[in-house]
Order: C-alpha cells, then sequence, then structure tokens
C-alpha cells in the first residue's frame, strides 16, 4: 500500500503527481521556494532541519568520505529516483561510484548502497514512511539517526519488498553491507548525538 492511499477512503481519488510534472511544476515556479520531496506520488514538504541536524549530516558525511574512499560517492540532500511517482531526498545518500558521477541523472535504487536519514523533528517519517518506501523500492539498506531517543536504527535484508533486519545498533563497529571490508566506528557515530 502506498503512503497516498494509507489514510483516504476508498471512495475518494487522489490525484498523484509523476517525477516529469513535478520537475516541471519546480521549474515553472509553482511549488514556492519550501524543501520539498515527492513520496508515491504526493508532493510533500521537507522540515528545515535545524543546526544541530546539519551539523550532524557533516560530521557523518566526514566519517564515510574518511572510511569509504574512492569506494563509493558520498551525496548530501540530493534526489534518488525510484519510481515515476517517488523522489524523495534523503540527508546523505552513499552510492556507486560512476564515471558520469550522476552528474545529468539522478541516481536511482540500484545505485545506492546505504541511505542515511538524520531524523530530529519526524521519527515516524523516517521510521515508518521512508523505510517503507525505501524497502518497497529496493534499497538495500537504510539507517536512522533517531536525535530523539539517541540511537542508531538499522534496516537490512530485503524480502518480499520489507526490511527482515530491523535494529537498534549497539556494537562498537558497523559496516555497509555492500562495503562490508570497511568497518565505521559506530561508538564514534553514537557520540555524535551527544555532543
Amino acid at each position: 500500500m502506498s503512503i497516498a492511499t494509507q489514510q483516504v477512503p476508498p471512495t475518494i481519488e487522489l490525484l498523484t503527481w509523476d517525477v516529469s510534472r513535478y520537475h516541471a511544476a519546480a521549474r515553472a515556479g509553482l511549488l514556492g521556494d519550501r524543501r520539498l520531496e515527492l513520496l508515491d506520488g504526493l508532493i510533500t514538504i521537507v522540515p528545515n532541519p535545524d543546526q544541530f541536524h546539519e551539523w550532524i549530516i557533516r560530521q557523518v558525511i566526514n566519517l564515510l568520505i574518511g572510511a569509504l574512499g574512492d569506494s563509493a560517492l558520498i551525496d548530501k540532500g540530493q534526489p534518488v529516483r525510484l519510481s515515476e511517482t517517488s523522489e524523495p531526498v534523503p540527508d546523505v545518500v552513499v552510492l556507486k561510484p560512476q564515471a558520469h558521477e550522476y552528474k545529468r541523472i539522478r541516481p536511482t535504487a540500484a545505485d545506492v548502497y546505504l541511505i542515511i536519514e538524520i531524523g530530529n523533528s519526524t521519527p515516524e517519517r523516517d521510521t515508518e514512511v521512508k523505510r517503507e518506501l525505501y524497502a518497497r523500492f529496493g534499497v538495500q539498506e537504510y539507517w536512522v539517526f533517531d536525535l530523539e531517543v539517541n540511537e542508531l536504527r538499522v534496516f537490512r535484508d530485503i524480502q518480499n519488498g520489507n526490511y527482515q533486519t530491523d535494529i537498534v545498533w549497539t556494537e562498537k563497529t558497523i559496516s555497509i553491507q555492500a562495503l562490508s571490508d570497511v568497518e565505521l566506528d559506530a561508538e564514534q557515530l553514537l557520540a555524535l548525538m551527544d555532543e
């Protein structure tokens, strides 16, 4: 079930957006200057991050770049095209390196090693809505830093469009499954939330 139909009675039909109309509306200035993303055909407002949220994103990116080097491309706040009706904008995305470096095309789920969201004001958006969306479209691994409860939730092991692993990470190190030869210091990542 898509997020577009979860809370709408079946007698009400919604007009949903596709990616091309969404981009055309944005280019024409019809969507204003708000931070937006397209989720299951619905244009949703992305909450404005506070300074602490932005700081954590920068620190996570620095740690990832230091650990992964050239084995991945780390991107901040750039859309990932999951389907004709979904183009979320994750906080951090770890991508497969490509010669074109996504210069003229959006990455897709097949290009993604890992998506990270830093949740501070809307944890259910990250742990429910986006988790379901990412799993349904085949994003192999998804992490959520939940700033409300100071924990890292890790979603992995997709089967039938659902993550089979949903755990609060407590180990000292963590690896992205697709890049399992590189260990990240999970304690250092988690310590960011306490600063």
